[in-house]
């Protein structure tokens, strides 16, 4: 990290760590993906960089892997269009407020310098502190421009721990058949995180609450506590792309079920 945000220091750039990998950061979580912004254009960080990684031109964004580490460094923009939860129509800015502002939530809108000093210019820390999810901006505009920030935020909320602000709430209580909208495969994946985390009895809670079933395309009776991802998955019906791996591991699990065995 230092030695990238160097280059771009002495090249006569701003650049800051930015998002996920700061409000982990100061959650004491590991994090091996590395978001790093700065009022470098695309063409000027591919001048920097070289050939070192790979870029996007389209997107702004530079990425370079290292190990088991993921960099990638996008230039300050604004995001002025979206069609299917992508944006289509992005402007470079060279404000760091104003790619602060385009993010999803308060909380990954924290920024680290070079030195590891906390640039916080929406309050993300204080939401850190109280444990709250956040939307940046409105959160009916922010959520349908790109609903998989809706899944994102039920993401958070049971892998962080968190709570939903009551805007989310009312959000998810009006509006949850959004979650329609968001591609099958994205929806695997993130319920794949979310069931791989311990709290993962926390989603179930709230789909129950705001009946949302339907609109992730998974069914249940009851949800036992203390199993794996794969186990979680075998107590669902769900037309959701499950690998032939993963299929047949579901159906050994209730195979066991039905005839007695122990579900390990």
């Amino acid at each position: 990290m230092k030695e990238i945000l160097d280059k771009l220091i002495n090249n006569g750039y701003e650049a800051y760590i930015v998002g996920g990998y700061v409000r982990d950061y100061l959650l004491s979580l590991e994090s091996n993906d590395i978001d790093i912004c700065t009022n470098a254009t695309i063409d000027e960080i591919i001048n920097i960089f070289g050939d070192i990684g790979t870029y996007n031109k389209e997107y702004f964004s530079y990425h370079i892997k290292d190990n088991k580490y993921t960099y990638t460094i996008t230039s300050y923009r604004k995001e002025l269009e979206y069609y299917k939860n992508k944006p289509i129509k992005l402007e470079y800015t060279n404000s760091f407020d104003e790619d602060l502002k385009r993010r999803d939530f308060t909380i990954n809108s924290i920024a680290m310098d070079l030195y590891g000093n906390i640039i916080d210019k929406l309050n993300g820390v204080d939401d850190i502190h109280n444990k709250i999810i956040k939307v940046i901006g409105n959160t009916y505009d922010r959520f349908n421009e790109d609903k998989t920030r809706i899944i994102r935020a039920i993401r958070f909320y049971v892998t962080l721990d968190f709570e939903l602000d009551n805007q989310i709430k009312d959000f998810i209580e009006d509006y949850g058949y959004m979650l329609n909208d968001i591609p099958r495969e994205y929806i695997k994946k993130e319920l794949d995180k979310i069931f791989s985390n311990k709290n993962y009895i926390k989603f179930f809670e709230l789909i129950d609450k705001y009946n949302l079933k339907k609109y992730l395309n998974i069914d249940y009776n009851i949800i036992e506590r203390g199993l794996d991802r794969i186990g979680v998955w075998a107590l669902l019906d769900t037309t959701l792309p499950l690998s032939n791996k993963e299929k047949k591991e579901c159906k050994d699990i209730k195979n066991k079920k039905l005839f007695g065995g122990k579900n390990e």
